[in-house]
Order: structure tokens, then sequence, then C-alpha cells
């Protein structure tokens, strides 16, 4: 995300100078998660004192944002990044650009947003795959028959004929979903009648992702990773998009959904070409239907799974 952000690539894969900036969002993101649910915490820096740890990560993170930023700004002949494209960003109303702690804190949410959930999202797809034979033998084949070689792998309409691989991208975000909790919105004036039920003006409502992925009357077996669920003629029940909803929906839904989904076919489109992957933490027939779990910290994260992964022959 930094490069698509900010035309700056941090390599934490080979270099580990900024490694622990991954660690600092997930440690700010367990306060974060406890304030979406009781605001009030934040009263009289409660927060501060039942949460050390999430308050230390998060200067951390802050000081990376104001180092990033910095660069950044620094760099006016820079590309077409998303960072040029808020530079030229302007109110309609009064034709003024953004400031610096505007620019900071969508500069933050680009970098929590963009990256924590595409990891959890790619983690995921891996656990699942490679806890089925039969999953990983399709996949597999279906990338490799797809394209003649690792370069050829990029957006375009090969990639979206890979519908199984997009079945199973679909399923994984379906049981493990990176923000897994409800979002909440504000009753308006008036009130609002929901699901047969009247709710007041000011009422905070909001429906959990996790739990309407797994409601057994939209989802038959809806623990069973089962990316066959998404093909049509497959002779499975029909999904209905209206309970499914990793990127939220409506006005509020995610803006990066669309680059979110590039990312994680792309790499995972490389990954099954180019590795034959291997659990190393459990085998075959002791993977199959283990839900990969994950903490509802604001953008969910998870541990695992550990994979082998030795090039192709």
């Amino acid at each position: 995300m930094t490069s698509v952000s900010f035309d700056s690539d941090f390599d934490t894969l080979r270099s580990s100078k900024y490694r622990y900036v991954i660690e600092a969002i997930s440690a700010s993101n367990i306060r974060l998660s406890v304030l979406l649910q009781a605001q009030e915490l934040a009263t009289g820096n409660l927060d501060g004192r039942l949460f050390p740890s999430s308050i230390a990560g998060r200067r951390q993170f802050v000081r990376f944002i104001r180092e990033l930023l910095g660069t950044r700004l620094r760099a006016l002949d820079k590309g077409e990044d998303l960072f040029a494209f808020l530079q030229q960003c302007k109110d309609p109303a009064t034709g003024e650009g953004l400031g610096v702690t505007e620019l900071s804190t969508e500069t933050a949410t680009f970098i929590i947003a963009g990256s924590d959930t595409s990891s959890t999202t790619m983690a995921a797809v891996c656990h699942y795959v490679t806890g089925s034979s039969e999953c990983h033998r399709r996949v597999t084949d279906e990338v490799r028959s797809a394209f003649a070689s690792l370069t050829d792998i990029r957006l375009g309409p090969t990639l979206n004929s890979c519908v199984f691989l997009r079945a199973c991208v679909d399923e994984a975000l379906r049981l493990s979903p990176p923000a897994a909790s409800a979002l909440w919105r504000e009753v308006e004036d008036g009130g609002a009648s929901i699901d047969g039920h009247w709710l007041p003006p000011g009422c905070e409502v909001g429906v959990g992702i996790y739990s309407i992925h797994h409601r057994i009357t939209e989802w038959p077996k809806p623990f069973q990773f089962n990316p066959d669920r998404w093909l049509k003629g497959s002779g499975t029940q029909e999904v209905d998009g209206r309970a499914y909803m990793p990127f939220s929906i409506g006005a509020r839904s995610c803006i990066g959904k669309p680059l979110a989904l590039a990312q994680v076919m792309l790499t995972m489109a490389r990954l099954f070409w180019e590795f034959d992957m291997r659990r190393l933490d459990r085998n075959d027939s002791e993977a199959k239907d283990i839900e990969y779990v994950v903490a509802d910290h604001v953008t969910a994260g998870g541990q695992g799974p550990m994979l082998s992964f030795r090039p192709r022959i």
C-alpha cells in the first residue's frame, strides 16, 4: 500500500526496518475496537490507563506516518500515486486544499485499511485452500492452465476467468471477514422500523458481519469452506448477495474494495502459480473445515497458517 499510495516501497519482506509498523497497527487497533463499542471509555483518559500497549503502538504508528508524510511532501515531482490525488483535492465551497493534518489522517487510513485487511484475507485464503487437498488441486490447476508464465499474471480477462480462485477468495471473506463486527449507524429523527422493531431516534444500529456470514438460513453448512457455493450451475443453493458484506454495503461501504480484490487476486494467483504449498501446522485431514480464527480489532487479525513454499518443478 505504501507503493500504491506514496510511491515508496519499504520492502518489509526483506528488510526489518519498518516491520514494527505492522505490530504497532495491531496493538493500536485493540484500543480502537473497544472504543467502537464503548466510546465512554475515552472519558478522562480512561482508555489510556486500560490499554497502555495500544497507546504505545499508536504513538509508534503516528511517528511513522509523520516520517512518511514528510518524505512524500518533499518529493513533489513524484508520479501519479494516491497522495498526488489527495493534494489536488479542493473543497468545492472554499477552493482550499487539504491541510497537513487532513493529509496525515488520510495517509493513516490508506495504510491501515489497505494493507491490514488484505493481508488477513490472503492468510485466510491460504488457510482454507491448503486445508482441502481437492480445493488446492483445483485452484492450482486453474491458475497454471490460465497463465503460461509468472509475468503473464496481471489484471484483465485471463485473471477474471479464474472463477474458482475468485470463489475461494469470496468464501474466505465470508468465513473470516477482515472487518467482522457491526459498523454502527445512528437512527435519525423520526425513528425507524428495522426488522419489525421500532427504534427511537439516537439509537445505534449495526449488523455483525461475521454473524450474518454464518447465518444458517442464508448459508447452508455455514462453517464449511465450500467455494462451489459461489459457482453457478454447481448444484448448490444460490448465494444471496444481501447476506454477504465483507466490505459493508451502502454509501459508507469500503471505497477500496476494487483495489483490495485486485491485490488479493493478483497475489494469490502468483502464489499458486509459482509455488507448491504445504501445511506445516496440521495435515490435510486435520485442517479441513477448521476455521481461520480472527480477532475483532476493527480490522481483524489472525495467526498463521504455517506453510511451506517450494518453487514448482
